[in-house]
């Protein structure tokens, strides 16, 4: 067993020492991991050198110090949690619950000083070991965050957060529930992203990647920016495209345009088409099966899906089909039931009405899939107070037939009034994920 201690604690007289310390001993500690059979005995022995640094050095430590110990610490734990799985162990690896509780007793005192980057840290660590700040010190998270809040509109540029601690800061917070404090974040982060668009420093502004992963936390979140803020990371994605080295992956081209649709989001035809160009540009072997169910869904929720997009995705996919069967050896796997209901869904979107001259491209669009993927029935999702509903409605005299089938869709409730005028659909989005869109010459 190697031995992660440092020869001598007490001579990390500086902050910047100590980091040094921190970063080599969780580097010696993921290198173990790769090679011992015993994945907790590298953690445990990480955990002691680091109980050893704040008994020793507590004194001399800044807010960065006794955050790095948490990031690290989580990193470890989940490190030797998942080589513990993959040797096939059965168990979950004991948290470091008191070194975690000693950093964050620590960092009360300090929490005026503490950097952004140091706060989304700490709400990393915490959604990563799955402890809560406030069992350590009742009220952090929330000062935590309200600190966090405050840096965003700091005086001096440097001591607001980059790009990165926005993400970071968000992602956990998707994890930890929804509170005011959520709110209150997820709205500065929104307008600190707003600002940092703004910058003409490469270094400084967010990245690809970065702004999708920001819309995809605000999408979980429900917390839909505003027009302002959404246009500007849209237009980035959007020039991100067109620049070499930088463009973004699959995986962030679905993650916006999937936001967009969630939230209602107004994305331009025009972005909404050179990110779609995009991603069916990319090889498919670099392309998710998921990217495309979502894009294709998106873009039909957004009403911008269109005969020749929707049969460009159902090429896309079938090449996946046989790229997936040639190396395999086998049969072509097919779409999952939840992509598949993506893809039905999005060609209910796209049906004519009966009479039109569409109809035979939309029935030809629709074999294609069915050669995909057989059409799944339709999801059915349990309505909260559905039977005081049905009560208070049958009060009125109106009948009510749940579960209907509707399309691709269950409706929550079909109502039928007594005059014979048309009956009435009632669907509950908020429990189900599910959007729908009138189509008024249905």
């Amino acid at each position: 067993m190697v031995d992660l201690q440092a020869p001598n604690v007490k001579s990390l007289k500086h902050p910047r020492q100590i980091t040094t310390y921190i970063k080599q001993q969780r580097e010696m500690a993921l290198s173990l991991l790769k090679t011992t059979l015993r994945p907790e005995a590298a953690s445990t022995v990480f955990g002691a050198s680091m109980d050893a640094l704040l008994s020793e050095s507590a004194s001399r430590m800044n807010s960065i110090n006794f955050a790095a110990v948490m990031t690290s610490s989580a990193q470890v734990w989940a490190a030797a949690q998942d080589s513990h799985t993959e040797r096939g162990h059965a168990g979950v690896q004991k948290r470091p619950e008191a070194l975690y509780r000693r950093c964050v007793q620590s960092l009360q005192p300090l929490l005026e000083e503490m950097s952004a980057w140091a706060i989304s840290s700490v709400f990393w660590s915490s959604i990563t070991l799955r402890l809560d700040p406030d069992a350590a010190v009742p009220g952090m998270g929330k000062d935590l965050a309200a600190k966090f809040v405050q840096l965003t509109d700091a005086d001096k540029e440097d001591q607001r957060p980059n790009a990165l601690s926005c993400v970071t800061m968000l992602e956990a917070l998707t994890r930890m529930g929804h509170s005011a404090e959520t709110t209150q974040v997820a709205e500065a982060i929104c307008l600190r992203m707003y600002s940092l668009l703004q910058s003409t420093d490469q270094q400084t502004c967010p990245t690809a990647k970065e702004c999708a992963d920001v819309l995809s936390a605000l999408r979980e979140l429900k917390h839909a920016p505003s027009h302002d803020v959404a246009s500007a990371m849209l237009d980035h994605l959007v020039a991100m495209c067109r620049s070499p080295g930088l463009e973004p992956t699959a995986l962030d081209i679905n993650s916006c345009l999937f936001a967009c649709a969630e939230l209602g989001l107004s994305a331009s035809s025009t972005s909404t088409s050179v990110l779609l160009k995009r991603l069916l540009e990319m090889p498919v072997a670099r392309v998710d099966d998921q990217d495309y169910y979502h894009a294709a869904w998106s873009l039909a929720v957004m009403g911008r899906l269109d005969f020749d997009t929707f049969a460009a995705v159902l090429s896309k996919l079938s090449g996946k089909r046989k790229l997936s069967a040639h190396k395999a050896g086998t049969g072509a796997a097919r779409p999952t039931q939840a992509g598949a209901t993506q893809l039905y869904q999005a060609l209910e979107w796209l049906k004519p009405p009966q009479s039109s001259e569409q109809m035979e491209a939309w029935s030809s669009l629709r074999s294609r899939l069915q050669a995909l993927a057989p059409q799944p029935p339709p999801m059915q999702a349990f309505v909260p107070g559905q039977a005081m509903l049905k009560a208070a409605l049958a009060t009125h005299g109106l009948p009510l037939n749940a579960g209907t089938p509707c399309g691709m869709y269950y409706a929550d409730a079909v109502l039928f009034p007594h005059d014979s005028s048309a009956p009435v659909v009632l669907l509950v989005l908020d429990h189900s994920g599910d959007h729908v869109i009138n189509v008024p010459s249905r």
